[in-house]
This record gives structure tokens, sequence and C-alpha cells, in this order.
């Protein structure tokens, strides 16, 4: 995950993703022309992969995977029809294999957290007097961090249908709550309302696109 299935074509990952994307549509690509700019987009998108999307990803399910009722309708949405019951009566053995596939342990999410804060702080100068992250456009830098952070956000603009507060544990209310005034979080939700096109509705017809909870912007 996530995987494209475009007119009988199948690409799997981001990154390549991305690339496939850019083929299709050379006028408005997510990748710099500019091969500094290029390599510095590519870089912040496997840095944010890394520095930010594992971690944010592992803090978010360490607290989660304890809500069932939190998680099962992120789980199992846009699935199959029987897809919140599989999820229900498994529920236990998900979670579980989740904890072992991702490490999600008391002492790597105290770990995580300090590395999305150290994260927060590096994105907050780098976005300081500036409307993107790499030169003066929409770049596949911005769309990686929107897609990792949304989760944390909710922007109304996303596909998810996200569950109400109550449901969400005090501790993820908590954590979300630090990084409330900060430039990442202001940036995050602008790129969903100026970004997220409305053709890309129309584009599912022929395409579509598989993303787990923390897919791509597009997803």
């Amino acid at each position: 995950m996530p995987v494209l299935r475009d007119v009988g074509r199948v690409i799997q990952g981001s990154s390549a993703i991305i690339d496939h994307l850019d083929a299709l549509t050379p006028e408005r690509p997510l990748t710099p022309a500019d091969p500094s700019e290029r390599q510095r987009a590519i870089e912040l998108e496997r840095w944010l992969d890394r520095e930010f999307g594992e971690p944010v990803r592992r803090v978010f399910y360490f607290h989660a995977l304890n809500h069932p009722g939190l998680l099962i309708p992120l789980l199992s949405q846009g699935g199959p029809w029987w897809g919140r019951l599989f999820c229900r009566v498994g529920f236990r053995m998900i979670a579980n294999r989740m904890r072992q596939m991702y490490a999600i342990t008391t002492e790597n999410a105290a770990l995580d957290k300090d590395r999305v804060i150290a994260a927060y702080g590096c994105l907050d100068a780098l976005l300081e007097n500036r409307r993107y992250l790499v030169g003066d456009r929409f770049s596949r830098a911005d769309l990686t961090l929107a897609a990792l952070a949304a989760p944390m956000w909710r922007p109304p603009e996303h596909s998810t249908h996200w569950p109400p507060d109550q449901l969400y544990p005090d501790e993820i209310t908590a954590f979300r709550a630090h990084f409330e005034r900060t430039r990442t979080r202001e940036h995050v939700l602008r790129m969903y309302r100026e970004h997220r096109l409305p053709e890309l509705d129309a584009a599912r017809s022929s395409m579509t696109c598989a993303a787990p909870l923390l897919g791509p912007l597009a997803a």
C-alpha cells in the first residue's frame, strides 16, 4: 500500500505513483524541473517518510489499537461490505499483528514522540516565510507531508470520513494539541484546501487508488 490501478496497470508505492502521474500529466508535474529542486524534493519526500510518517503512525496506533470503536471504522472504510464485521471479530488478532509489523511498544512510542516533535521543529523552520517546501510551487514534498499528516489534522477535503472527536483517546487529543499552532499544521490544511482538485473524483472512473490510513493525499 498504496496501490494505484490505472487502466490495467498496477503501480505500487507512493514514489512510483507520483512518477507515473508526472508522466501522465507533464504539464502539471509534482516533481520540480530544476535539478537542484528536484533532488531536494525527493530527499524531503524520503526524509518525511522516515522521520515523520513512521513515528506519527507508531504513536497513533500505540494508542488507537486500544480503542476498537475508533479504529474499526477507519480500517474498514471504503472496503467490502463485510469489512467492518471482519474487523470486529478479528480485531484482537489484527491489533497484535499491527503491533508486531510496526514494532509498536511503549519504548518505541516514547522515542517516536520526540522524533515527531523534532520533525515539526525542522518543518516549521523550513516553512518560515515560504508557501511551499521546495521552490515556489506545490511538489511531491508538499504532497507527502500533507498525506502523512492528514490523520492528525483531519482535513475536510480528504476522502476519509473522520471519526467524531469523542472517539479519540485523550492521549491522541493531547498529542495533537501540542502542534496546533505550528506552521506545519497550517501548511498541511492549506495544501488540502488549495490542491485537492475536484477533478480527482472524476479521475476515479478510470483510475483507483487503494491506500492505508496514512496513505497519499490523492487516496
